[in-house]
């Protein structure tokens, strides 16, 4: 919500139906323009030149969904925050960082890669 609210677009890959369902109807609400969708390997391709778009499976190791080029193809200062970065990342370029260097730069694109992600704030990350 954070990101949406700073004017950022947001596309979240999910697989569970009742997952969608509730996502779409929590942003629904709010009136916060969200994109919900299946991931690419269950028939769903990203639409025009996005490129905004990753998927993690709990305890699976995560997939490239995101290539070198595009990265590549993405505007000069745009953000990448692999949440999934504790399994192995969802971009060709993601690394993992610490909270002391959070950030690199690949290709323009600024990389947020810190692994455990919720255990900077612990109490938020575990609300409902």
């Amino acid at each position: 919500m954070i990101a949406i609210g700073l004017g950022a677009n947001v596309t979240i890959l999910e697989r569970s139906i009742d997952r969608m369902r509730h996502l779409e109807e929590i942003f629904r609400r709010t009136g916060q323009p969200l994109d919900v969708v299946e991931p690419p390997d269950r028939g769903v391709r990203p639409r025009g030149r996005r490129r905004d778009r990753a998927v993690l499976i709990p305890g699976a190791l995560a997939r490239d969904c995101i290539t070198r080029e595009m990265v590549a193809e993405m505007k000069d200062g745009s953000v990448l925050a692999d949440v999934a970065i504790d399994q192995g990342g969802c971009a060709e370029t993601s690394r993992p960082t610490t909270h002391s260097e959070p950030v690199y730069t690949v290709e323009g694109v600024t990389h947020y890669c810190v692994a455990n992600m919720p255990g900077a704030v612990p109490i938020t990350s575990t609300r409902r």
